[in-house]
């Protein structure tokens, strides 16, 4: 019996230490903090949420001010318990059970959590949980997570706006768009490249360079995109990077970037030589691909000189283009604009599935992980997007890049304690007011109409005694995350990206035109002051 009173067959988990029962055993008995913190809102009067240090390792400390410390024995009296719950759909990653441990989480098997980790989750999981439990997926992520659904958002966007949508190559879906790919690859150059991949594998696996005579079967599930024949090399090896995105909220679109991520090299020099298109050490950066090539070699080291690493961080790519005299705020602003537009793109989807399903505004949270490739005029592509990336840790750099970036999101999202059992006797007498006509929640509708009048609230400052509490509330959780965000970067919406955007929207929501007003024109204004208003 272990400490949260589940059995396992400890003869099966002996006999086989790789399991996931055996993972999920060991994660359960790793020490959790003994003690808890939790950091003050930037506002009074709004809840605590819990404090997210790094772990020892990564070789950073958070800054404490403004955190409460108790022990979790104290934390357990007054109606409080962390706990985080990893399902069998997904991995058990060191990174986020190291992460969680150390902020004071408990992981759990049962149904009272802060936090689930899950695979895709369902409808009725995102319907049946409270306010303030978190989920690590929104529902129809998967319009971004399949390569042939990715492709198709794009290539509708591209469609109305044109090269504003020049993002992601030009990409085939089979089996409906296999008679075109032949029609259009016979009028190409003889040079002309393109990738076969499976729209829903990832890792590399059934990936092939195809040139314009091969052979290229009707196959269900599969997807031709144009390959970026010239990328831009480093060293004559190709390489793409990872990075990761947070988007925090879909109703206000909400994204952050983080400030680090992963360069992943081929191991063998680059060619489009017709000897080297099946040669997947030179075309393909995958991780799961080149770590079986005998030239691949390992970051184990705490150090950001080790130029011929398989792998590096955007310190080491940063410091190699200003070398090299490679603009890097123009190569980033780039990337960043990509990133924003296939959000963009997918946003109608998740935002509407996800108030259809959800009671909350902040059951969801999802961290991205894109990967974009430079060609050789410093122009960045969307190759696909994870949904599920790997949290695995190979070297020292992926353990330190992947829990740090994991501990700021967490820190970011805003994990407030809660007593079940209160909670529980609210949502009861909640339900009975409202059968009996008397909701106590129910504001009078003071004005949805504000933001809509001219598409965005330029007297911001005498207007914003006309928005709900749910309205401030909104705002005062965009700026409570700022504060939070550790080293994310913001990257939408910002003051000076609005307008650029706004315009690629499919219908102007009226969260989003209220957030844009906001940080257009209600900075200075005090939200505090209005919370009980």
């Amino acid at each position: 019996m272990l400490n949260n009173g589940m059995n396992y067959n400890r003869a099966a988990i002996t006999a086989n230490p790789g399991s996931k029962e055996s993972r999920r055993a060991r994660s359960i008995k790793k020490p959790v903090n003994t003690t808890v913190k939790t950091l003050r809102s930037m506002y009074g009067g709004r809840p605590d949420t819990i404090f997210f240090q790094y772990p020892e390792y990564c070789g950073e400390v958070r800054d404490e001010a403004g955190t409460t410390e108790f022990s979790q024995q104290a934390f357990k009296k007054l109606g409080y318990s962390l706990t985080f719950k990893v399902t069998g759909s997904t991995h058990i990653y060191n990174s986020i059970v190291n992460s969680m441990k150390m902020a004071g989480f408990q992981m759990v098997t049962g149904s009272n959590w802060n936090m689930l980790w899950t695979g895709i989750p369902r409808p009725d999981t995102i319907k049946n949980a409270c306010k303030f439990q978190k989920i690590n997926h929104y529902p129809s992520t998967m319009q971004i997570g399949r390569k042939d659904n990715m492709w198709r958002n794009i290539f509708r966007m591209k469609r109305k706006h044109g090269k504003d949508y020049d993002i992601c190559p030009k990409t085939y879906i089979f089996p409906e768009d296999h008679k075109r790919f032949k029609m259009d690859r016979e009028g190409e150059k003889k040079s002309v490249l393109y990738i076969l991949k499976p729209a829903a594998l990832s890792c590399g696996r059934g990936i092939r360079i195809i040139g314009k005579n091969s052979n290229v079967r009707r196959r269900k599930g599969y997807v031709a995109s144009k390959y970026i024949h010239k990328p831009h090399l480093i060293n004559g090896f190709k390489y793409d990077l990872r990075i990761y995105v947070l988007v925090t909220s879909f109703d206000p679109l909400r994204v952050y970037m983080y400030d680090e991520g992963l360069v992943r090299f081929a191991t063998e020099k680059y060619s489009t030589k017709k000897s080297a298109l099946k040669k997947r050490f030179v075309h393909l950066t995958n991780y799961s691909v080149n770590k079986k090539a005998s030239d691949y070699k390992r970051n184990d080291m705490n150090d950001d000189n080790e130029d011929s690493n398989s792998k590096w961080n955007f310190t080491m790519l940063k410091k190699y283009y200003k070398k090299m005299g490679i603009p890097v705020k123009e190569v980033f602003s780039g990337i960043k604009d990509v990133i924003i537009k296939s959000l963009i793109s997918i946003e109608p989807h998740i935002a509407n599935n996800y108030n259809r399903y959800s009671k909350h505004k902040n059951t969801c949270f999802e961290v991205y992980g894109f990967d974009v490739i430079i060609d050789s005029s410093l122009k960045a592509w969307i190759l696909e997007v994870n949904v599920c990336p790997s949290f695995s840790s190979s070297s020292y750099l992926d353990k330190k890049v992947k829990t740090m970036m994991l501990c700021d999101a967490f820190h970011c999202v805003g994990f407030m304690p809660f007593d079940r059992k209160k909670l529980d006797k609210e949502e009861e007498e909640q339900a009975k007011n409202r059968l009996l006509g008397f909701d106590k929640n129910k504001e009078a509708s003071k004005t949805k109409s504000v933001a809509r009048l001219d598409g965005e609230i330029k007297d911001f400052k005498n207007q914003v005694e006309n928005l709900s509490k749910a309205d401030i509330t909104m705002l005062m959780e965009y700026d409570e995350e700022l504060s939070r965000k550790g080293h994310y970067e913001a990257i939408f919406p910002k003051q000076s990206n609005i307008k650029a955007y706004e315009k690629f929207f499919e219908c102007q929501r009226y969260n989003n035109v209220l957030l844009w007003s906001y940080i257009k024109h209600g900075k200075s204004v005090n939200l505090g002051k209005y919370l009980n208003h």
